[in-house]
């Protein structure tokens, strides 16, 4: 399917032409992601049609991309500079950032300017003002002017240009040569954006159709971009003790974001999210590496750059970048790149369909695809003022994502978009997150839902009943979805037996006293169950549970010892799980859904608790941990130090009962020793509680562990070392 063989929404935009005359020119100019492209929008001119909707008189803008300098003079005492731009347009001014310590920075930074002459001679030139940053002022460097007036439309120019050096006040109005403080490089592009309109009388226009036609027409073209830091290797040496401590710094699209610091390393593993959106084209990613000073300013380590326009969209990529530092190479950095589309054209009617899919890359194996209808949603959580909010879809699977347009000021949003999914695992799970889009600030979070693929009920419209980020617990509203799965049997199932893909779009972990609580839980409830599996056959050996259950019991173990053989054994597990499947489900092994909501909170609720409280709640966790981490590795070290002859008595103890025990397994098999421990074990139990009466004896700990406790561990062996 071509880009383009989709159903265009029903918009407009003109083009002004050599002539200076509009020319309403049809939204096929856009491709599905809602990029502009104006040579299709010149041929779609003679296919227009004769009546539109909606039409613009289009915004003629400059997009700058200003990407480096290099041979700047020297303005400090360390023979660098701190070099920032100056770009003026007329009456707009835009500053970049400061790159620190160089004379060949690196900005890579996009700006706009609106064209605002209606005569092309009347257009200001573009002037670039290259200054450097010092503590409490700047100090010029020199400046580059470039005329406007001959730029093409949609046609980019890379241009490279000197930077010349100011004139002083008695050069002024003179002709002399100003002096080359180095070379500017940039990109400049002349461009033509619609403006949403509509056909209706302005009077009779509302405001929420005013508000989200501007919304699509600012967000057509922009892309989402996911950076999750990883690791970098081979960094350089920047302290006297041969390591560094390196933290990064991410720019793109004019936002920057810092990393942790990571001390004393030069092989750093960070493993951290950063959230960027950018316009599709020349944007670039930046990364610097720097290392941290206490007392003075963090020093560059390295830089690279990543241009978003060659990134796959849909799809997570793992990139290794090269760090460069005044020309030589300075590690290698790693990266998860995930790039997705805001699809923010309006829907021509109620029956069409915005399709948007993620294609699979060259040499990944998959089994089928999946097909997801995005509906609409209802009685959403308001985040904004006026009780509405401003709510987008984002999907899942695997390593692919996508997301849906935003719909604005609205609680019950009617999405209406298809998307296709490349299947590499049926026995993956597609993840549903609801956002509310804010400007300036991170989004905020409205619900989630997690569906497995083979639960998956082909063209059927459900609602699913969005969950907190904890996913254990309710949250406000709902989603429609109608999704179709189609996949190939032989091949997924023979992907069960090769690993499973990295999941890069995982979140990272984060400190939590809750979390930190339930996974202490958990593995106290496992524990707990094997001991109570444990004590049943325990039990029964005993005839506590029953005259009847350990005779039948009994009969079994006899029969199992005198007949059981290798092979049926996985028979055995195998009628174990069609009985578990048959019957009531109880879990054995595991904590229950129930278990897992009752360690994350009751659902009312609850008062904040003081300081101390708090306080008193982690000591309470943290002695847990500590003590139950002791009594595993206590063990450990017993059995470590017995095989190691730490305990030469208890050593030979061990290998005389080795030995014997040998002697006797030549003798008489296995299943003999079995069947009489079994047999007199439940014989003597007998005897106790129905011949002869007694109380019942105090439970002791298995003979292993008795034999085992009295082998000293590592520190009550440095506890008994003589000095």
């Amino acid at each position: 399917m071509s880009a383009y063989d989709l159903q265009p929404p029903s918009v407009a935009v003109s083009f002004v032409n050599e002539s200076r005359e509009q020319t309403l020119i049809p939204s096929r100019a856009f491709c599905r992601h809602g990029f502009w492209h104006p040579d299709d929008a010149r041929r779609a001119l003679s296919k227009r049609p004769s009546k539109l909707s909606a039409c613009s008189s289009g915004k003629l803008r400059l997009r700058v991309f200003l990407d480096s300098a290099s041979g700047l003079p020297a303005m400090d005492r360390n023979g660098l500079c701190d070099p920032y731009v100056v770009i003026k347009f007329g009456d707009q001014t835009k500053t970049s950032v400061v790159e620190q310590h160089t004379r060949n920075p690196q900005w890579a930074q996009s700006f706009v300017f609106d064209i605002n002459a209606e005569d092309e001679d009347a257009v200001p030139p573009l002037e670039f003002v290259v200054k450097d940053k010092d503590s409490f002022s700047s100090s010029l460097i020199g400046s580059v002017s470039f005329s406007t007036r001959q730029l093409e439309l949609e046609q980019s120019q890379m241009v490279e240009l000197p930077i010349l050096q100011a004139k002083s006040r008695s050069e002024m109005g003179t002709t002399t040569r100003r002096r080359i403080r180095g070379t500017l490089s940039f990109k400049i592009t002349k461009i033509l954006e619609p403006v949403m309109e509509s056909s209706e009388p302005s009077s009779r226009r509302s405001s929420k159709a005013a508000t989200a036609a501007v919304a699509a027409a600012e967000s057509r073209g922009v892309l989402e971009v996911s950076v999750k830091l990883v690791q970098a290797e081979h960094l350089l040496a920047m302290d006297s003790n041969g390591e560094s401590d390196p933290f990064v710094k991410l720019r793109l699209g004019g936002k920057t974001y810092k990393s942790k610091t990571r001390y004393k390393t030069r092989s750093p593993v960070w493993n951290q999210m950063f959230q960027f959106k950018a316009r599709a084209g020349d944007d670039q990613l930046v990364l610097k590496v720097y290392d941290w000073n206490l007392t003075g300013k963090s020093q560059a380590m390295g830089q690279c750059r990543v241009t978003v326009g060659d990134l796959p969209v849909n799809r997570s990529v793992k990139k290794w970048l090269k760090l460069k530092h005044d020309g030589a190479d300075a590690g290698e950095i790693c990266v998860m790149l995930t790039v997705s589309s805001l699809l923010a054209s309006p829907r021509e009617g109620p029956t069409s369909r915005r399709t948007s899919s993620a294609p699979a890359p060259a040499g990944l194996r998959t089994c089928g695809t999946l097909e997801v209808h995005v509906a609409s949603a209802s009685a959403l959580d308001a985040r904004d003022y006026g009780g509405v909010s401003d709510p987008y879809v984002v999907l899942e699977l695997g390593n692919f994502k996508q997301r849906t347009r935003t719909i604005h000021k609205t609680i019950n949003p009617d999405f209406d978009q298809l998307f296709m999914f490349p299947v590499t695992d049926v026995f993956d799970v597609l993840r549903v997150r609801v956002y509310d889009e804010d400007r300036g600030s991170s989004d905020d979070f409205l619900g989630a839902v997690d569906i497995p693929l083979l639960e998956i009920v082909n063209n059927k419209t459900e609602r699913f009943f969005l969950k907190k980020e904890s996913m254990l617990k309710l949250y406000k509203g709902y989603i429609s979805l109608t999704m179709n799965l189609q996949y190939a049997k032989v091949p997924a199932y023979l992907r069960l037996i090769a690993p499973r893909d990295l999941n890069v779009l995982e979140e990272d972990d984060v400190l939590s006293t809750a979390t930190l609580k339930r996974n202490f839980m958990r593995v106290l409830s496992l524990v707990e169950r094997v001991r109570a599996v444990l004590r049943m056959f325990d039990q029964l050996f005993k005839w506590q549970l029953g005259a009847a259950q350990s005779f039948l019991f009994l009969l079994f173990w006899i029969f199992a010892t005198l007949r059981l053989d290798t092979y049926h054994v996985p028979a055995l597990f195998g009628f174990g799980l069609l009985v578990q499947y048959i019957l009531p489900q109880t879990a054995l092994l595991g904590p229950s859904v129930s278990h897992l909501e009752a360690a994350d909170g009751p659902r009312q609720r609850r008062p904040s608790k003081s300081i101390r409280e708090r306080i008193t709640s982690i000591t309470h966790i943290v002695l847990s941990v500590q003590n139950t981490l002791g009594e595993v590795a206590s063990i450990f070290e017993r059995l470590n130090n017995l095989l190691h002859w730490k305990a030469p008595v208890l050593g030979w103890v061990l290998v005389s009962v080795l030995l014997i025990s040998s002697l006797v397994l030549a003798v008489v098999p296995v299943r003999y020793v079995l069947l009489c421990w079994g047999v007199l074990r439940s014989v003597r139990a007998f005897h106790r509680k129905y011949v002869r009466r007694g109380d019942p004896p105090e439970p002791r700990p298995p003979p292993h562990l008795n034999f085992l406790s009295r082998v000293p561990d590592n520190i009550e062996l440095l506890q008994q070392q003589r000095l």
